[in-house]
C-alpha cells in the first residue's frame, strides 16, 4: 500500500515477495528529479545490497560484507522512517526501536502509515 500511495503502484506487488521486496524499500527511499532517476538509484542500491549479501558467504571477507549489509539496511530503514514522519530525531528513535524489537516496530509502524503519503 505504501508503494501505491506514493506513486509506485506498478511495482507494489513485489512488497509481498521475499528477497525481491528489498527493491521496494530502496525505491521508496531513493531520491531523484524524475521517475527514471529514482528507479535507477533504487536498482543500483538493490544490486549493491545483493552483492554484499553474496560476498557475506565468503570466509573472513564475509564478516565485513555482513556488517556492510546490516549498515546499509539500517540506513535505508532510517530514510524510510524519515520520509514517513518528517523529523530526523523521530526517525533515529524509530530506527533504535526497530533494532530493539527485532523489526517488529518497523512492521507495526509501517502498517499504521501505509495508507498515508510521505511527509518528507
Amino acid at each position: 500500500m505504501t508503494s501505491k500511495t506514493n506513486g509506485f503502484a506498478d511495482v507494489a506487488y513485489i512488497a509481498w515477495i521475499p528477497i525481491i521486496n528489498v527493491y521496494s524499500l530502496f525505491l521508496l527511499t531513493a531520491s531523484g528529479d524524475s521517475r527514471e532517476t529514482v528507479r535507477a538509484t533504487a536498482l543500483k542500491n538493490t544490486l549493491i545490497y545483493a552483492g554484499l549479501i553474496i560476498v557475506s558467504f565468503i570466509p573472513l571477507i564475509g564478516i565485513l560484507a555482513s556488517l556492510g549489509a546490516a549498515g546499509f539496511t539500517l540506513y535505508f530503514s532510517y530514510r524510510l522512517f524519515y520520509r514517513w514522519c518528517g523529523e530526523s530525531g523521530k526517525a533515529v528513535l524509530y530506527t533504535i526501536l526497530m533494532i530493539i524489537t527485532g523489526g517488529l516496530f518497523f512492521a507495526i509502524y509501517g502498517l499504521m502509515r501505509m495508507n498515508r503519503p510521505f511527509v518528507a
